[in-house]
């Protein structure tokens, strides 16, 4: 067992003074989005004019099982390595008992699992003998369910296949081969395979989105080839997108990415640091850098949340990235890797693939960079987006690209994209990097932050160029990440009818090119048509272990919430007793059911929301004043605060979720311990006269149970019976529209 003490300030009354909100803190630079703090003294921000009142009891020390240390991946010339994947029949007592060396009944079939894998570690010999003397075991999925978890599931269900398969590592991969013949024999083996790697497709004021005509690596020529820039006239989205890749270097983000990484999201599915973690960066960059700063680069959407995944790009690994990132809500995934093999040879990836689509989730892969006549795994999915590559043929030329498919010659290039796919810039694309740093210099690729191989001009500035499909990808996760901010009930397959609706061939599609170069302005407009009004319910839920109001325009998040995994959270490990059930709101007329979400007699789970909020900025009562963002934050008992509340002796699991308006309130929540989730939609600010039709949105703080729940005012009694009777500064955030009727309002 490994222990992490909780350390904490002094345990006093949190009380901020003013000074610390409007931008004379060591914090002022925060600035979300851009936000001048000398600007909002006026508005809303917790604690003006009042304390938020914990009570204050001891720092929770968290005790965590220790995580088995995993040795660096060996593989060969033909991406085969030291490891294997295997699934056993454990149902089976005969299969058992050869591994253990004695009979043994259990009474769940995760008891067995776990204690199949100790046999192992722990050099029992018959174990040893059975697995063909593998030097270690481990679970794929290292956030283990609990038998009433498991029971939930069916047995051809994706997650609980997952929750079955065990990496075994050898001295060699020539171990590793032979052991497999070996393993093929035994007993109760239901597959075993190779753990093959995979490889990587490798109008702001920020300085490299402006035009350069004297090369196309010198600036972001495909933010304008796509032309994301109108698209930004809309909205700029704020979707959750997940990243399967190397990690950040130190897994510290850069200074472009600060903003929008969400580290509480993020998954260390490898503990060998990686590298290639300028890969990472760098396509982290394509999606998410933070625009309008005046440094660096601007992502595609550059006010989505974005985390990362980090592995090592093998089956076993691509799995629990998968599967980690959909158990966290995540809209979007963006896959920057292929695979020659498939779903034969990388079986736990394509379960981990199936249970994303069970959960609704947009799952977007490069589609390769050798001139393949398909798509490379796993970009040759069904379920999932396969983006080819473009390259800029005339740079100097905004309004005449010449694009065409990224050729460098007759073996590097963009693979097809598939009659279903679409094509993205990936020919010498800038974007964040390690400063200094080098991935690839191989003239086909040139990914690096020294000159002369790093296009983009300017050497160790970290912004460097990158040549490749994966750089293709981000760029349509991206645009993906808008458009399910737009409207988050739109299905992954309508997402992608959308965005393959916008390509320059979408009347012709080919095999080579799919629909073309997608357009993000015309996608934009696309979404926003399919979206009446520009509305989306806020889903309304409670936890009664974690004791913790949360609401969410997001449907990915919310069937986290119904399944216990929704981050913050105590630990890793996933248990229906830390669920959240829908309360205190009406059902949504055409949206019955969360995709795969938690079913128990007695409980509700089914969509419920009390308000509806707007998905885009514009102000449909002002051409002047913009929607104000719904800000969503958390902290769980464990997190660092100044004052530790009691609760969390007695409730462990406890977690708050609160909600803000303005930068402000953003900064303040922080300094109490809290941290960023993401934008959840947009309301009307106070600074307008309440329009027709709406209800101020209430914020009221429980103090015994250290929780903040928002609501309409029409609900204003029942919470405060509920205890819900302290304000956190103000006590409304803005007039929102009632779900009355359960249709989509009228705006009047």
């Amino acid at each position: 067992m490994s222990y992490q003490k909780i350390l904490s300030l002094v345990a006093v009354p949190l009380i901020l003074s003013p000074n610390l909100l409007y931008g004379q803190s060591s914090d002022a630079d925060f600035d979300i989005y851009n936000t001048d703090y000398t600007q909002i003294a006026n508005e809303e921000g917790p604690f003006v004019g009042g304390v938020f009142a914990r009570e204050v009891g001891e720092p929770l020390e968290i005790i965590e099982e220790g995580s088995t240390e995993r040795p660096e991946l060996i593989f060969d010339r033909n991406g085969n390595s030291n490891q294997l994947i295997l699934l056993l029949d454990l149902d089976d007592s005969e299969v058992v008992r050869d591994i253990l060396g004695f009979p043994r009944d259990f009474s769940d079939r995760a008891s067995a699992e776990k204690a199949v894998v100790e046999a192992l570690n722990e050099n029992l010999p018959e174990a040893k003998t059975f697995f063909a003397n593998a030097s270690q075991a481990w679970h794929v999925i290292p956030a283990r369910l609990d038998a009433e978890y498991r029971n939930l599931l069916n047995d051809d269900h994706p997650k609980e296949i997952l929750q079955q398969y065990i990496v075994l590592t050898y001295p060699s991969t020539a171990a590793a081969r032979s052991a497999v013949f070996e393993l093929r024999l035994r007993r109760g083996v239901r597959y075993v395979g190779i753990d093959k790697v995979a490889q990587f497709s490798w109008a702001p004021n920020d300085p490299y989105f402006a035009i350069n005509s004297a090369s196309a690596g010198d600036y972001q020529w495909g933010m304008h080839a796509m032309s994301f820039p109108d698209a930004w006239d809309k909205t700029k989205g704020h979707g959750y997108v997940g990243i399967i890749d190397t990690g950040l270097p130190g897994d510290v983000p850069p200074s472009d990415l600060v903003k929008n990484y969400r580290e509480q999201f993020s998954i260390m599915v490898s503990t060998v640091p990686s590298s290639w973690r300028y890969h990472g960066t760098h396509v982290m960059g394509i999606v998410a850098a933070t625009a309008n700063n005046g440094i660096g680069v601007a992502g595609g959407c550059s006010t989505c949340s974005v985390t990362m995944a980090r592995l090592q790009l093998n089956d076993s690994t691509i799995a629990a990235a998968l599967e980690g990132l959909t158990e966290r809500g995540m809209q979007v995934i963006n896959m920057s890797f292929e695979s020659s093999n498939g779903c034969a040879e990388l079986p736990a990836t394509c379960n981990a693939i199936d249970y994303a689509e069970m959960r609704d989730v947009m799952l977007v892969a490069a589609a390769g960079n050798f001139k393949q006549t398909s798509p490379a795994f796993p970009a040759s999915q069904s379920t999932v987006l396969a983006v080819g590559g473009a390259q800029n043929t005339n740079p100097s030329n905004p309004s005449n690209w010449n694009w065409l498919p990224w050729s460098f010659n007759s073996a590097h290039g963009t693979a097809y994209a598939g009659s279903t796919g679409i094509m993205a810039p990936a020919r010498a694309v800038v974007s964040t990097v390690t400063e200094g740093g080098v991935y690839n210099i191989q003239p086909q690729y040139l990914c690096s932050d020294l000159l002369p191989e790093d296009e983009s001009g300017v050497d160790s500035d970290g912004y460097g160029s990158c040549t490749g499909t994966s750089m293709a990808a981000p760029h349509i996760s991206a645009l993906a990440g808008i458009l399910r901010s737009i409207n988050p009930l739109l299905t992954y397959s309508e997402i992608g009818d959308t965005i393959r609706a916008s390509g320059t061939y979408a009347s012709s599609p080919s095999t080579s090119q799919g629909s073309g170069l997608a357009r993000a302005d015309i996608a934009v407009d696309d979404a926003i048509a399919q979206t009446p009004n520009r509305l989306t319910p806020l889903f309304s839920q409670w936890s009664w272990s974690r004791r913790d109001y949360f609401y969410t325009t997001v449907p990915q998040m919310a069937v986290a919430g119904t399944w216990g995994t929704l981050r913050p959270a105590l630990n890793m490990y996933a248990s229906p007793g830390y669920r959240y059930v829908s309360v205190a709101g009406s059902a949504i007329t055409g949206y019955t059911s969360f995709p795969d979400a938690y079913s128990y007699p007695g409980e509700d789970y089914s969509p419920k929301a009390a308000v509806w909020v707007f998905t885009t900025p514009q102000n449909p009562k002002s051409s002047t004043v913009p929607l104000v963002p719904l800000y969503r934050l958390s902290w769980k008992c464990g997190d660092y605060t100044p004052s530790p509340p009691v609760v969390c002796s007695s409730w462990p699991a406890h977690a708050d979720t609160t909600y803000t308006t303005d930068s402000a309130g953003v900064s303040a929540f922080e300094l109490a311990g809290y941290k960023l989730d993401g934008i959840e939609g947009y309301i009307y600010p106070k600074t307008l006269p309440q329009p027709p039709g709406t209800v101020k949105l209430m914020r009221k703080y429980n103090p015994d149970r250290d929780d903040h729940a928002i609501f309409p005012e029409s609900q204003l009694l029942y919470f405060t019976g509920e205890g819900y009777v302290q304000d956190s500064g103000s006590d409304w955030l803005g007039y929102v529209y009632p779900n009355s009727t359960g249709n989509v309002p009228t705006i009047l």
